[in-house]
């Protein structure tokens, strides 16, 4: 089975279900609720890079448990509206409809379970599924959600409320998003190695270079490693053929993978090259490995190193060819 990430969010609603809870013994129907909790999320718990509008995730089967307790006496059609915040701004919210049955008596307290996915596959027997995008939801990780509950009676069902007991509606709601994607997962991420120094550019004008180097991987991906020539202002300098080679994702107990770099920058004998600063490493991923998490502590880390053509050093400090 596949390992899911720490479970982005688990909570009780506390305040706002007993507002909402107060109203349909005295009323009948929630005129209003507080105005929505927001649920922090597992965000802190992934790589920085992770993070970026770049990572955009296609969760195969995520989904929503919504764990629902209640003894009330009477019957409950609740909307149920998330909202994703993003930077303290809300994204494109979601909604679905939830019917609660009605307990017999206070002493006694039903539990429904709801499986709020895109299908119902793998959906357990004791739960009812509800057809939500969560898979749209889940493809930029949230900094929190924002959670509203519309409730009223439901008016086609008999109900009865006891004098002086006391009544409970406790809701406990937890993302799972196993970490297996679809065909939607587009993983990207850059990294600029700066200090190149002049004499770089001018030796591609007459040699190619070779980059070696290792570069260690604990992240569950395969990535393809590209990397590009940037001038003093960070514009990309045109290459005759690509410089790129796949990296290996993290072994299969999570432990790190070593890649040994074998690469070519490859001749070209444009003046752009006089005015060559950094390098551009860019990362994409090919190929995820499911059942393995990302973890607060999850790294790629890259050690290059260039081999000058025979009889040439360079100076990084005084930008000068020997």
């Amino acid at each position: 089975a596949n390992e899911a990430p720490p479970a982005i969010l688990s909570v009780y609603l506390g305040e706002q279900l007993e507002d909402v809870l107060s109203q349909l013994i005295s009323t009948g129907a929630a005129t209003h609720s507080i105005s929505g909790q927001r649920l922090e999320t597992g965000v802190k718990s992934l790589p920085d890079f992770m993070k970026d509008e770049n990572f955009v995730l296609d969760f195969a089967n995520p989904h929503l448990l919504l764990k629902v307790k209640s003894n009330l006496g009477i019957p409950v059609a609740a909307d149920l509206i998330l909202t994703p915040v993003y930077s303290g701004t809300d994204g494109t919210p979601i909604s679905c409809k939830l019917n609660l049955p009605a307990s017999p008596e206070a002493s006694s307290t039903i539990t429904t379970n709801f499986w709020l996915a895109n299908t119902d596959n793998g959906c357990p027997a004791d739960c009812i599924h509800i057809e939500a995008d969560i898979r749209g939801l889940l493809q930029k990780i949230p900094d929190q959600f924002k959670l509203v509950l519309d409730a009223k009676t439901n008016s086609e069902m008999d109900g009865t409320i006891q004098p002086d007991s006391k009544y409970t509606l406790d809701v406990d709601y937890e993302f799972v998003a196993p970490f297996e994607f679809g065909d939607k997962t587009h993983i990207e991420t850059e990294q600029i190695v700066e200090g190149l120094g002049a004499d770089i550019g001018k030796l591609l004008r007459k040699n190619s270079l070779k980059i070696g180097g290792e570069i260690t991987n604990t992240l569950p991906l395969q990535l393809l490693l590209s990397i590009e020539l940037l001038d003093s202002e960070k514009n990309v300098i045109p290459m005759d053929e690509p410089c790129q080679q796949v990296l290996k994702a993290c072994a299969s107990d999570g432990s790190a993978s070593v890649t040994q770099v074998d690469l070519v920058l490859h001749k070209n004998d444009i003046d752009a090259m006089e005015n060559l600063s950094a390098l551009k490493l860019k990362y994409e991923v090919t190929s995820p490995v499911s059942g393995i998490s990302v973890k607060e502590d999850s790294y790629l880390q890259a050690v290059l190193t260039i081999a000058l053509p025979e009889g040439y050093t360079i100076d990084f400090n005084n930008n000068t060819e020997e």
